[in-house]
């Protein structure tokens, strides 16, 4: 996919701070511009409306970003050699073998969960494969096992781990997981206005860890990642629902069980591909705010 041209506004707010997220280090007027998530205390990096105005084009501030924490996780895998920790997963609803790959405390799936019900695949038994090789979309509430109608309404989610379609002894990250992953990898980070839609400023915060996170093939060209800790992440795009086709596929997409308003839930975005104009955004992820009936995919991590 090819975006817009992206062209720096002449007047933007920048600040950096380092991926604890302390909010101190953001003038407060700043910080209650960004959307607080369903975990207390920490920034939702979603895209959240701070003022409508007038534009002409898309615009994004250029970014720089802060040193990297020293306490980094070092990286397991070079083009010459694996050291990473691996382990297995079997999924006990159809027997399929997921690797894992343990990053700091966490220990992720290796690969986006790949589980479809035989209800679910309109399928007789001679044709019914539940270990196809293909990405699964699932809507939100249907990564997290909730009704349909959650996409539509903010829901009361269970606290603590939510297996939703993730094989049992893992579950759907929440956000604050997939934030712990960019703190563990070493990651910069930064703030920064956008204005899109040519009326709508927003509030985003970018992490430079898709390069250390992508896969070493399965992207165009030099977008791939060095995939340093194994985390192996592919193109998936999202199959939105509501315009039909799968759109986005230069980038990786996840879902997370944060819910940040009635129809809306946090998605990780991991960059690649997308090189247009003066924005270049092949290093850089981001957790955004979007629509809970469109279909991604998910990528479980263990319990």
């Amino acid at each position: 996919m090819k975006l817009k041209s992206l062209c720096v506004v002449s007047v933007s707010c920048m600040f950096f701070f380092a991926c604890g997220e302390d909010n101190s280090s953001i003038p407060q007027e700043i910080v209650s511009g960004i959307s607080q998530g369903s975990e207390s205390g920490n920034l939702s990096s979603g895209i959240v409306a701070n003022s409508t105005t007038s534009s002409s084009r898309i615009a994004v501030s250029s970014s720089s970003e802060m040193s990297s924490s020293s306490s980094a996780v070092p990286g397991c895998k070079t083009e010459t050699e694996d050291n990473c920790e691996y382990g297995t997963l079997v999924d006990s609803r159809n027997g399929r073998i997921y690797k894992t790959v343990k990053i700091g405390t966490q220990e992720w799936l290796t690969e986006n969960v790949k589980y479809i019900s035989r209800s679910e695949s309109n399928l007789d038994d001679s044709t019914f494969e539940p270990v196809k090789e293909y990405d699964k979309y699932y809507t939100w509430a249907k990564a997290l096992g909730l009704d349909e109608e959650c996409n539509k309404n903010k829901c009361e989610i269970p606290e603590g781990k939510i297996q939703g379609v993730c094989p049992e002894g893992s579950h759907v990250p929440s956000a604050n997981e997939f934030r712990e992953l960019f703190r563990a990898i070493g990651c910069k980070q930064s703030y920064r206005t956008t204005t899109l839609n040519y009326k709508t400023t927003s509030t985003e915060i970018y992490y430079n860890s898709a390069n250390k996170l992508k896969a070493s093939s399965g992207w165009e060209g030099r977008f791939a990642g060095d995939d340093r800790y194994g985390f192996s992440a592919l193109p998936t795009g999202r199959y939105p629902t509501y315009s039909g086709g799968i759109v986005n596929d230069a980038y990786a997409i996840y879902w997370t069980t944060s819910q940040t308003d009635s129809t809306s839930a946090s998605e990780v975005w991991m960059y690649g591909g997308t090189t247009d104009g003066l924005a270049t955004m092949d290093d850089e992820s981001t957790i955004r705010s979007e629509p809970k009936k469109g279909e991604l995919v998910v990528r479980c991590i263990k319990d």
